[in-house]
């Protein structure tokens, strides 16, 4: 019956095994003290979980905010009027690129990336007779500067279709 007590914290670990991240986080009289195997503790994912939810929505309260201040964007809040949709639209893209420098700063991304796609979907739309090998080959290279820029994040259809 002890026993059972000090595994409740890790019911996913056997009998002769402990969750160092429980002892790490305060669970050690909970837990027994032998060799853990590799599973992993479920309150310390919720822990971590929590943490890493909290992280996330500050940066992006702080990137609405600095947002907001430096270029007058409302980005990713509920429309007002009929409740549907959010304030993400092509003109809060343009306003974003279009202040890429501002941009660029307050993400922390690399300008001339944001310099680029501004002017991707200026010629995109512009309605002009465009250079096309040349326009292919400025697309490829913004192409390759986002593959290197987030190589851990995989491209988007439409933007791969735009780019390459």
């Amino acid at each position: 019956m002890a026993e059972q007590n000090k595994t409740k914290t890790c019911p996913n670990l056997d009998r002769d095994s402990t969750c160092y991240n429980c002892i790490y986080f305060g669970h050690k009289d909970d837990v027994v003290k032998h060799k853990a195997n590799s599973n992993t503790c479920p309150a310390y994912l919720k822990n971590l979980d929590a943490k890493i939810s909290l992280t996330l929505q500050l940066r992006k309260q702080n990137i609405q905010k600095g947002l907001k201040l430096q270029i007058r964007l409302i980005v990713d809040v509920p429309k007002i009027e009929g409740g549907f949709g959010n304030s993400n639209d092509g003109n809060t893209a343009r306003g974003f690129l279009a202040n890429s420098f501002e941009s660029a700063q307050i993400l922390g991304l690399d300008v001339e990336l944001l310099n680029r796609a501004h002017i991707v979907m200026q010629v995109l739309s512009c309605g002009y007779v465009v250079n096309v090998e040349f326009f292919k080959k400025y697309c490829l290279k913004t192409a390759k500067m986002l593959v290197q820029s987030f190589s851990w994040y995989c491209m988007p259809t439409s933007i791969h279709e735009v780019l390459i």
